[in-house]
């Protein structure tokens, strides 16, 4: 009897101790911030000056599930919660759930009155160990231009913007 109580005990520890967890390499919010700004610095080269951003959440399939439309903007006004701000912030700043999709929407425009917009939406994660908000997935959902000649330039496949499909995953995060 006292056999089997050591044993299940040891067990319990075991179990205890050795939780299922895996780790996953994964872009933190400063790498985020980080990119954004540069992006906003690379158009403000090109004569822009960023005069709006529009935050919005949303309840949605996974980006990896859905169709990415770079020439469209997303009709920010008709869904969920929209915050406009003239800081150059992101959705960071308020309270965070895992299954949402985020969509900010920068607003350019230049001294010849041409205008540039872009989306990029992201989805985050929570790592609890660590207290950390982390972004799961980002892609630019829109992009969009009042003069089409500056299309290629501020929208096409090799723009600033494309940045922010692809960046570095600078941290660990526990699943």
């Amino acid at each position: 009897m006292k056999k089997r109580t050591i044993y299940a005990i040891t067990l319990l520890c075991a179990t205890i101790f050795c939780g299922c967890y895996s780790t996953q390499r994964v872009v933190s919010s400063r790498a985020f911030d980080n990119a954004v700004n540069s992006v906003a610095e690379e158009i403000g080269k090109a004569g822009f000056t960023l005069v709006d951003v529009q935050h919005d959440n949303t309840k949605e399939q996974p980006l990896s599930t859905r169709s990415h439309a770079i020439d469209n903007v997303p009709s920010i006004q008709s869904a969920g919660e929209v915050i406009q701000t003239s800081s150059f912030s992101h959705g960071f700043h308020g309270s965070w759930t895992t299954d949402k999709t985020y969509t900010d929407t920068y607003r350019f425009t230049n001294d010849e009155g041409e205008t540039m917009s872009y989306a990029v939406s992201y989805r985050t994660g929570l790592d609890v160990q660590k207290n950390m908000v982390y972004v799961r997935e980002a892609y630019v959902s829109g992009c969009e231009t009042s003069n089409p000649a500056l299309h290629d330039r501020l929208c096409g496949e090799h723009s600033p913007i494309h940045r922010l499909n692809s960046l570095e995953k600078d941290t660990t995060a526990v699943l």
